[in-house]
């Protein structure tokens, strides 16, 4: 029930953005061109336009319009399909002049049908924040157990309506006589094994009411695991039956030909980047490092420096935003992760994925390993040039930072595909474009 009550939210919000592009085009050609000229001119610009607004609906996933969670005010939206339509406009440009075949390489009318789009767009977006908001358009959720995390998500939910859930209250145990009436139940996994609990439940069940653990409602709405779930547990019924071979399998091919791919321009930047960073204080210019990998075995990571030579002299220590030990070219090269640019050494040489928890250093893994023992779970996968936790985290900082980090780490060890390999991979180019890097 809540899978597809999320996925018809979906398919209403991808249905209303095509229309509101075939509107505008249809709009543009008829301005421009009359009634007349109307047929011939749609049949010339209705398949290249719409490969190009299929490319928009990828570019408005990756800027976050889909996620239902991030979009919780108009400002949100403006500033979210402002950057949308920008890069819908980018990259327009680049098929219709470098794509052969098309047959029309539109300026005028591209720039009409953007600036009609951008209107409809966001009319129609405003539209369904009011109409996903709509008590019809939400599930009654109650929490059964939960504590702390329970009403903090109740909260979220509370402030974010149109996320789709109603919360109509936090239960700490079932000794109620008559509960709230609601369509999903949310149970907290310190509740579960109770037989009354489940002859309840199960009665609930035949009334069409869902009923959902906390940490996968929790992992659906906040894509990472709660803190509460971080045990061993959560581990052997989460991870341990996974069957992936396949996808493993394809993703080792595609990490060596994009290692390959990326191995030209690498070698065309390197001497560049090398020369600024040597001119700065004439240092060496890669930075080898000691960094644990799959199954714990470490392997000598390679990247450009971006410290001061002395930065390390009194031990390892957490990087932190801002960090004075930064020089000033190695700023520029960690906003635009240029700094990251050798490792794809590391990729050809199987030691790491281009998606993936980022490796750490072994000091550091031992000493968080001490206070975190989920810690080392990290490493049933190869570390990666970026990852879930770098697209979707804080900066890892502290011993709490790095518990949210193995937060968003789990939740990728769960759910890694193609499709959220590639999600990441999407998300840390706009990262870069937007110059978040750390």
């Amino acid at each position: 029930m809540n899978g597809d009550h999320r996925r018809l939210k979906l398919a209403i919000l991808a249905a209303g953005d095509l229309l509101a592009a075939y509107s505008a085009l249809l709009l543009t050609l008829l301005v421009r061109y009359g009634d007349a000229a109307l047929p011939v001119q749609w049949q010339g610009h209705a398949r290249p336009f719409t490969a190009v607004f299929l490319l928009w609906i990828a570019i408005f996933y990756i800027v976050g319009l889909y996620d239902f969670g991030a979009l919780r005010s108009r400002i949100e939206l403006l500033g979210r399909a402002t950057e949308a339509i920008f890069a819908a406009f980018l990259v327009s440009m680049a098929v219709f002049y470098f794509t052969p075949g098309f047959g029309i390489t539109p300026k005028t009318n591209l720039v009409i049908v953007l600036v009609l789009f951008a209107a409809l767009f966001i009319g129609w977006r405003i539209c369904t924040m009011h109409l996903f908001s709509l008590p019809r358009f939400r599930l009654r959720v109650l929490f059964l157990g939960g504590g702390e995390e329970a009403r903090a998500l109740r909260a979220v939910l509370e402030t974010n309506p149109n996320l789709g859930y109603t919360p109509v209250g936090v239960v700490h145990e079932m000794t109620e006589t008559r509960l709230p009436a609601c369509d999903m139940i949310v149970v907290a996994r310190t509740l579960q094994g109770s037989a009354d609990l489940t002859a309840r439940l199960y009665r609930t069940f035949f009334q069409s009411v869902t009923i959902v653990d906390f940490p996968s409602f929790y992992e659906k709405i906040r894509h990472s695991v709660p803190e509460s779930a971080l045990d061993e547990r959560w581990i052997l019924d989460n991870l341990a039956h996974q069957d992936s071979a396949i996808y493993e399998h394809v993703k080792h091919l595609g990490d060596v030909l994009g290692g390959v791919l990326f191995a030209i321009p690498t070698l065309l930047l390197s001497p560049v980047i090398a020369f600024a960073i040597w001119i700065e204080d004439r240092g060496p210019v890669l930075y080898r490092q000691t960094r644990v990998g799959k199954g714990g075995r470490p392997f000598m990571m390679l990247k450009f420096r971006t410290m001061h030579v002395d930065a390390e002299k009194h031990g390892a220590a957490f990087a932190q935003e801002g960090d004075p030990r930064v020089t000033h070219i190695g700023r520029l090269l960690r906003a635009t992760r240029l700094d990251e640019l050798p490792q794809i050494w590391n990729i050809l040489r199987g030691e790491m994925s281009f998606v993936g928890p980022r490796p750490e250093r072994p000091e550091i893994e031992d000493e968080l390993a001490k206070t975190i023992p989920l810690f080392p779970v990290r490493h049933l996968v190869r570390p990666g040039l970026t990852g879930w936790a770098q697209v979707s985290a804080p900066y890892a900082a502290s011993r709490e930072d790095h518990v949210v980090k193995l937060r968003h780490d789990l939740y990728y060890l769960k759910y890694r595909s193609l499709a959220l390999d590639a999600a990441i991979i999407l998300k840390t180019v706009y990262s870069v474009l937007k110059r978040k890097g750390r």
